[in-house]
């Protein structure tokens, strides 16, 4: 070997050392963030489904509930305890509702920033 090749040699065995380093944290930080879209895409979906579950069965079931138990104490069946009652369930379930919805738009925000596309 001649002096003339070796030069520099150490220096170019350190950088190719340490573009392997790079590369090997850019794909864990790669693999890091597919988990992390994912893991939000998942609970966008499980959200929406929870928050369908509300508007469609939940709330109308609750709201129906008050009103009869309303027309029960009207009909002088029930006392008002039991309307008051049925009345703080409802606006209990709709308050988790509004909940949930912050949460969710949350959840989309998070996968439109990661992804960069809308969602509907």
């Amino acid at each position: 070997n001649l002096p003339v090749f070796n030069l520099r040699k150490g220096e170019i065995e350190a950088a190719e050392a340490k573009q392997q380093q790079l590369l090997a944290e850019q794909k864990a930080e790669i693999n890091k963030v597919k988990t992390e879209v994912e893991q939000t895409f998942l609970a966008y979906l499980s959200q929406k489904e929870v928050l369908g579950d509300y508007a469609t069965k939940l709330i109308p079931i609750q709201k129906e509930y008050a009103e009869k138990r309303l027309r029960s104490f009207e009909l002088g069946k029930s006392s008002i305890g039991v309307v008051l009652d049925a009345q703080s369930q409802y606006t209990e379930v709709r308050l988790e509702l509004i909940e949930l919805s912050l949460e969710y738009q949350k959840t989309i925000s998070l996968l439109e920033r990661a992804t960069g596309v809308d969602l509907p």
